[in-house]
């Protein structure tokens, strides 16, 4: 990080690193930081292994290209393009020597400071894939899109009342310039019943995964059949809802082979699998390989990779 960056933090706590090997990365204490891209900000993403998000990141790409892979994607970055990536992504940053722009990292808590809760815009809203969002950076915003960076170092520099309630809201002016153009408020999106449905039950299930893994346990939550909530995600999707269930389960395993030590038992047990050889079997059954196996082949990529 250079002199330019800044961050808001409640402890020391740091990301562990075991010999450059992956480990399950512990939840950061940092609410609010930004730096700039520069050439150590480079170095240190250089030889990266993939790990996830625990708070949402914003990459203001303004010079040179590079990539990243977000649960086990890879997305070429453009210049002049804002990335929005959430919490709980697998990620990976891999930078070119002569990229430039920002990085802009915060917390859900640092939405809720003094007890005020601000809203992300529409756009952003948690019923997303697991991709990332890409915004062009029009000519025309460049300029107050720079003015806020700077305002937020200048902020972050006194040690005046009120200053991360003041950071807080230059954010959302900056996330809501680079949204606006593209933004759909909900009153011009006429969600028909069906639509809203799945949108309760694309909720429940990222928050629910671990421990409701049928059909009927979300559907008894939402006051609906299964058969009518099967229905009403094959229209929206294309797939039934226990298809996304599994999925999602499927996401979470291969996101912890990929940036943990832990074995396939403790990844069972903390996906809500009792049994590790029911998880095994379940792996393979949506994925068409055996989870040592796929272990075993993240193994070797991180180590061609190192």
């Amino acid at each position: 990080m250079n002199l330019s960056a800044t961050s808001f933090e409640k402890s020391n706590a740091f990301f562990n690193h075991d010999r450059g090997l992956p480990v399950q990365i512990q939840e950061s204490t940092i609410q609010f930081q930004m730096y700039d891209l520069d050439i150590s900000e480079i170095r240190r993403h250089k030889n990266s292994v993939p790990w996830i998000l625990d708070r949402f990141q914003i990459i203001w790409i303004k010079q040179g290209s590079g990539s990243f892979t977000l649960d086990m994607k890879q997305y070429w970055m453009q210049e002049n393009r804002i990335y929005f990536l959430y919490p709980g992504q697998l990620f990976q940053f891999k930078p070119d020597p002569m990229l430039k722009g920002h990085v802009l990292q915060f917390s859900q808590e640092f939405l809720y400071l003094n007890g005020e809760h601000t809203h992300l815009p529409f756009i952003l809203d948690f019923q997303r894939s697991n991709n990332s969002h890409c915004f062009p950076v029009e000519e025309i915003i460049r300029k107050e899109l720079d003015e806020i960076i700077g305002s937020i170092l200048k902020e972050s520099a006194n040690c005046f009342p009120l200053k991360m309630v003041i950071i807080r809201s230059l954010l959302v002016v900056f996330i809501l310039y680079f949204t606006r153009n593209i933004e759909k408020k909900p009153s011009d999106q006429i969600l028909s019943d069906g639509n809203e449905l799945h949108k309760k039950f694309s909720l429940l299930l990222e928050k629910n995964y671990t421990t409701r893994k049928t059909v009927s346990d979300y559907a008894g939550i939402l006051a609906v059949s299964p058969n009518y909530l099967s229905e009403v995600t094959r229209k929206a999707t294309g797939y039934p809802p226990s298809y996304h269930i599994q999925q999602r389960i499927v996401l979470e395993a291969k996101r912890l082979a990929r940036s943990s030590t832990l074995r396939m038992k403790e990844i069972a047990v903390h996906l809500g699998f009792n049994d590790y050889s029911h998880f095994s079997k379940f792996f393979k059954l949506n994925t068409g390989i055996c989870f040592s196996d796929y272990k075993r082949i993240v193994a070797t990529e991180i180590i061609t990779i190192n």
